[in-house]
Order: C-alpha cells, then structure tokens, then sequence
C-alpha cells in the first residue's frame, strides 16, 4: 500500500475533508491532495505531524507504503539502512533520480580509493 492511500485512508476514518486536514497541518488543500494521489511524498516534519494528528507511528505511515516482499529485506537492515531508506522514500522523484546520482559518484569514487589501497599495498 502506498502512503498516499495510508493517508487517505486515516483521514477518511477521522471523518476530516481535505481541507480540515489541512488545516489542522498547517499545509495547503493541494498539498494533501498531492500526498494522496502519491504526487508527493510528505517531508520529514509533515510525516510528523500526520502521525501526530493520526496518533500513528511514522514507522506505520512508511512501512505500509511498501511492498511485503521489501519489508522482510529491510526487517534485517540496521538503523542507519532504514533511516535512508524511509528518508529516501520522502523524496519527489526529481530529488529520488539527483540522490541516487550522488550515490553512484560516491561509490565510483569508492572502489577508485580502494583500487588504489590495493595496489599501494601491493607495491609495498
């Protein structure tokens, strides 16, 4: 399930329109209609404040919005894997496509630093 749908479907048991929600947030009608139709993904202090206005978990907003088969790989992760996981997640998909650049030039310039350990060991 997707968190648009978990939010849509929170909302609806609160009996709440879009705007009362809103409202309530601190954020526009749009904003939440973006989030609902999964257009885009609350930020970090709005994630908060749904759980909050909910009373849920941030952890239940995000681990329903993932597939079964994703939850058991990321049930063995450590928390710094799930943080980036569940902070990934936040992202539109403009900022999704920017950081998974970063990370490939990252790890590109990774294994060009342990190439060169390797072979400054070697040498020696």
């Amino acid at each position: 399930m997707k968190i648009g749908h978990v939010i849509s479907k929170l909302r609806y048991e609160k009996g709440y329109s879009q705007i009362e929600m809103a409202e309530k947030l601190g954020v526009t009608k749009g904003a939440v209609g973006m989030w609902e139709t999964d257009k885009r993904k609350p930020d970090y202090d709005a994630l908060i404040k749904i759980a909050d206005l909910f009373n849920v978990t941030t952890d239940y907003l995000l681990s329903h919005s993932v597939s079964e088969s994703f939850k058991d790989i990321i049930r063995e992760k450590d928390d710094t894997t799930l943080r980036m996981i569940n902070t990934f997640e936040m992202l539109d998909e403009d900022y999704k496509d920017i950081l998974i650049g970063e990370a490939k030039k990252l790890l590109k310039q990774q294994r060009l630093e342990e190439k060169n350990g390797i072979s400054l060991k070697q040498a020696k």
